[in-house]
């Protein structure tokens, strides 16, 4: 009897345990999808008026020389 409750202990926390990882592995995703790259935002300021094609190009061309 007793080393049916210890399964159902190590089964239990098993579960758990997938539940944490399979959360911290979807909002890692989520994070990256939200950030995006710094050329995707300045497309997106673009595309909504808030900056000219002057200084998005300007930007862009700066973001091309960036050694990362």
């Amino acid at each position: 009897m007793a080393g049916g409750m210890v399964f159902w202990w190590f089964a239990a926390a098993a579960v758990v345990v997938l539940l944490v990882v399979g959360a911290s592995v979807a909002v890692a995703g989520r994070r990256d999808d939200e950030v995006g790259s710094a050329h995707d935002v300045l497309a997106e300021r673009f595309a909504r008026g808030e900056i000219d094609e002057e200084e998005y190009r300007r930007r862009t061309a700066v973001l091309r020389d960036d050694p990362e």
